[in-house]
């Protein structure tokens, strides 16, 4: 009997440690300040470059950098993924999308880290375009402006790259396959699916599917879902927009969706 005490003291005394335990905070730290355009001209918009600053991520730790122009359509994506014992990092670069291309200053770029952590904000007008008034070359004394802070937003239904307004839901189903829905006053207005063996194969021209009914399988003028998947530096970069039919997709702004994957698969 004392020795089943012992067991059950030693079973209760784990079990209390496990639940008085403290969840270690996000180890992130630092931020940029300057966002600028490297090689831009009045005919070519260059790369996006974050710098004038360090960010530290544990092996654990992931962030995004997401740029977007002035109309609000994603023209820019980067993963930046932790390593243990990392060196800071002082820069982050990238070339824009090939499709869509930035149209209208000022560019804005967003460097978030795990739960939500603002590691940049920044806006800066790119010299391939009519200027905006914001100064080019991006904030801490070479001119531009820190963008208002804006509310991390997060939703419960693991979708890809969630926003508020998004008029595309992305998930993935299992590894091999993109499963889009559109979405119409907040309900699904149909859907689209891709394997991402075909989006790789085809590259850059991506591929094209007509939004179908969850009511018939089949479509129901709800407009076209295309999609593309490109490799670039270790990452496969995915666009996808949606165009035309009876729900007016312009296949800009709200109506598209762009993120990075470190893998060619679902394995975000």
């Amino acid at each position: 009997m004392k020795y089943r005490w012992i067991v059950l003291g030693a079973m209760l005394a784990f079990s209390l440690s496990l639940a008085f335990s403290v969840v270690p905070a996000h180890a992130v730290s630092g931020s940029f300040t300057t966002l600028t355009f490297p090689g831009a001209s009045a005919t070519d918009c260059g790369k996006w470059e974050l710098s004038g600053g360090t960010v530290s991520l544990n092996s654990n730790e992931d962030a995004q950098v997401d740029v977007t122009d002035g109309n609000g359509t994603k023209v820019g994506v980067k993963a930046v993924f932790g390593q243990a014992n990392p060196n800071p990092i002082t820069d982050i670069t990238e070339n824009f999308f090939l499709f869509p291309v930035p149209k209208k200053n000022p560019i804005h770029a967003v460097f978030q880290g795990p739960g939500g952590v603002k590691l940049a904000d920044l806006t800066a007008d790119d010299p391939c375009l009519p200027s905006s008034g914001v100064s080019s070359g991006g904030s801490g004394g070479a001119g531009g402006s820190s963008a208002p802070v804006v509310t991390f937003f997060s939703t419960a239904d693991h979708r890809v790259d969630p926003r508020p307004g998004d008029r595309l839901d992305v998930h993935c189903i299992d590894p091999d396959i993109l499963h889009i829905v559109a979405i119409d006053s907040s309900l699904a207005a149909g859907y689209a699916r891709f394997k991402l063996a075909d989006l790789l194969a085809a590259g850059q021209a991506g591929l094209s599917k007509p939004l179908l009914s969850y009511v018939t399988n089949a479509p129901a003028d709800g407009g076209v879902i295309s999609a593309s998947a490109t490799r670039s530096g270790g990452q496969t970069y995915f666009y996808i927009a949606w165009n035309g039919g009876k729900y007016n997709a312009t296949g800009q702004g709200d109506f598209t969706k762009a993120f990075a994957s470190p893998n060619d698969n679902c394995a975000f």
